[in-house]
């Protein structure tokens, strides 16, 4: 009989374990439960960092265009053009010439005249009229004639740092 109280003991001990085996069970699962979590939070931690990382990005480049813009913007207002637009009339060859009297070279300049003799003409565009250079409009009717057209014109054109200027006006006055 002295078995029994051993039986007991060791049924006990089984029963203690098993018990403890169970509670280590659940908290693995917990854990294992917890290290998804953990690596799902990871995983989201990570996706906001890129998303974080081309915010960045993405606001330097616009950062960076803002500046140009900015860049451009001043040396255009600051820039030193000078271009003086001077009408000139050859009676021999009935040619009007508007010509570019300034200092400095105008870009991209479109001209439009109207007159009685000719209606109106918009010429094609040129590329550049430098200093001491211009635009020659003909007016056959009065080549060799002694007499001139009234003129309307308007001229835009460009800075070579973008700037836009027009005049318009009439000649003779």
């Amino acid at each position: 009989m002295t078995d029994v109280p051993a039986l007991w003991i060791n049924a006990g001990i089984l029963i203690l374990t098993g018990v403890m085996a169970l509670v280590a069970f659940v908290q693995a699962r917990a854990a294992m439960r917890g290290a998804d979590d953990a690596e799902k939070a990871r995983d989201k931690a990570v996706e906001a960092q890129v998303a974080s990382a081309n915010a960045l990005a993405e606001a330097n480049r616009i950062a960076g265009e803002a500046r140009d813009v900015l860049r451009a913007r001043e040396s255009r207002e600051t820039e030193r053009h000078t271009v003086k637009w001077v009408p000139h009339w050859d009676f021999a060859t009935g040619k009007w010439l508007l010509g570019n009297h300034g200092p400095d070279t105008a870009l991209n300049v479109r001209l439009a005249v109207e007159s009685d003799a000719i209606g109106r003409v918009v010429l094609p565009v040129e590329d550049e009229v430098p200093m001491d250079q211009g635009i020659p409009v003909l007016f056959p009717h009065y080549a060799g004639q002694g007499g001139m057209p009234r003129v309307y014109y308007r001229v835009d054109w460009r800075s070579p740092a973008g700037a836009e200027h027009h005049i318009g006006s009439v000649w003779p006055k």
